[in-house]
């Protein structure tokens, strides 16, 4: 282990150990006058997060829960418990702590997490579990120590462990999940200000009614209205801060009419019921969206998957013709730009002696080193069958095209060897320059016409004066003639034998 790992690994465990102290102290400080139980308990949330976060190390978990055990008891002799009562309520919190995380592991096997309704009745669950479990260690200590009414502390004390737990997980899974969804508000700014208005005024005026038993049910859909618009981290801490305070303060809440320990059994009844209807309310909202986020990305990718098949050929992976006529247009758009059209030497006999697929293990070698062979900003195209294409956005001239095409050809002087064997192919290569006049659409459409008739002619050269031939067009690719006389463009040079400029190789 790294010296940084084993300071963490020190660390983590001494925080805790603190934090649960000041939990404990915390929960003793909340005993009211003359009573045997604290209203809330906190150390059982810290007890419980502390051994889920460790709970797949054995070595870790054994080591928490004594520091757990230990700090809980140092806690309770410090805050002036009597000896054995510390003892054995520091063990009913590490019984407690052990079966809470038990049972969660074995319901949630995916981890400590909060990213699901299930995940918060899994967590309701355990905690209560748990709670009953450090009940039946902590209820005969509160009884024979404390003076405490069997029944009424039994019922209490499950209660009010099970909502510690309960909120305390929440806040620390809520503000620990780094890879959550973030769901905003589904309200805009205006309702978000009504809904705290409204919410506010609304919970000061119900905390100060003599008789508001009957309208505690009416937390319930302003909760449920707050679950649904705002933010999801909003939603939340605003129910887990509310019952927070509703649970400490029983005597000014909407349980007020009732005796002291009835008030505050209601009060964290009710804090468990706000929980367990919003948090399943924000986690949906939550699932819905990084559903939707999923199914948008494949869509997106479904998208551009057929967006390149419509424009690439599914042999060589280049550009077709389609997307080639688009570049095209668009070179011849902003400035000069030249085609060179490539046809092979000998492909037919690939496919006649060895079969398709050789071809197309051929034809997907050419393709790379013709691709060898391009300058930036060039574009290579399969047309179809062993017919590629070049595009130059730039041209530079005939004298350009025309070294572009000489390292066409030689790319090919080698062999091409595949796994069906080595075969010899050549390429015949026609080359022209887009001329002035017309729409970009019309000047493609010479230009395409002009590098193919000199293709041909590159082909009909090489079978009279043998293989692998580059031929560039006379000038650049222009208007026709136009009708009734008047001067206009020559058309471009039909098919026939190169010039004297044409290169054999």
């Amino acid at each position: 282990m790294t010296p940084p790992a084993r300071l963490h690994g020190a660390v983590v465990p001494a925080g805790f150990a603190l934090l649960n102290v000041l939990a404990v102290l915390l929960g003793r400080a909340s005993v009211p006058q003359g009573a045997a139980v604290a209203v809330l308990w906190p150390a059982a949330g810290v007890g419980f997060v502390w051994l889920a976060r460790s709970w797949r190390d054995p070595r870790a978990r054994r080591r928490d829960a004594g520091l757990l055990l230990a700090s809980g008891a140092a806690a309770q002799l410090g805050s002036g418990q009597e000896a054995a009562a510390a003892l054995l309520m520091a063990a009913s919190a590490a019984v407690q702590a052990l079966t809470a995380c038990g049972v969660h592991h074995r319901l949630q096997p995916r981890g400590f997490r909060l990213r699901s309704p299930r995940d918060v009745w899994v967590l309701l669950l355990a905690a209560t579990t748990g709670a009953l479990a450090g009940a039946a260690v902590g209820v005969p200590a509160a009884t024979l120590a404390l003076g405490a009414e069997p029944v009424t502390a039994l019922l209490g004390w499950s209660v009010r462990h099970t909502a510690s737990t309960l909120l305390v997980s929440v806040l620390w899974l809520r503000a620990g999940d780094r890879q959550r969804t973030a769901v905003g508000s589904e309200a805009g700014r205006a309702e978000v200000l009504l809904v705290a208005a409204a919410a506010g005024t609304f919970f000061g005026w119900l905390f100060t009614q003599p008789f508001s038993l009957p309208l505690a049910f009416l937390l319930a859909p302003v909760s449920v209205w707050v679950g649904l618009r705002l933010s999801s981290t909003a939603a939340l801490w605003t129910t887990v801060l509310g019952d927070v305070a509703m649970v400490l303060f029983p005597g000014a809440g909407v349980f007020q009419t009732l005796p002291g320990p009835r008030a505050v059994l209601f009060s964290q009844l009710l804090a468990i019921v706000l929980v367990v209807v919003v948090a399943p309310l924000v986690l949906h909202r939550e699932e819905r969206d990084r559903l939707d986020a999923e199914v948008r990305a494949v869509h997106r990718r479904a998208a551009s998957a057929l967006e390149h098949q419509a424009h690439h050929d599914a042999l060589t992976g280049l550009p077709n013709r389609l997307l080639l006529r688009e570049r095209l247009e668009e070179a011849v758009a902003t400035g000069t730009a030249g085609v060179l059209y490539c046809d092979l030497d000998g492909f037919k006999d690939v496919n006649d002696t060895a079969g398709h697929g050789a071809g197309d293990d051929v034809l997907r070698e050419v393709a790379v080193r013709f691709g060898a062979c391009l300058r930036p900003g060039d574009t290579l195209a399969r047309l179809g069958g062993d017919e590629f294409a070049v595009l130059c956005p730039v041209a530079g001239g005939r004298d350009s095209l025309r070294g572009i095409g000489e390292r066409l050809v030689a790319a090919l002087r080698d062999p091409v060897d595949v796994a069906a064997g080595t075969f010899a192919v050549g390429v015949s290569v026609g080359a022209a320059v887009a001329g002035p006049g017309g729409s970009p659409a019309e000047r493609a459409e010479r230009l395409l016409a002009a590098a193919d008739a000199a293709m041909y002619a590159a082909m009909y050269a090489a079978k009279r004066a043998g293989k692998h031939r580059v031929h560039v067009h006379a000038e650049p690719a222009r208007l026709p003639r136009q009708a009734g006389g008047q001067a206009g463009e020559p058309p471009p040079s039909p098919p026939g034998p190169p010039p004297s400029g044409g290169t054999r190789q």
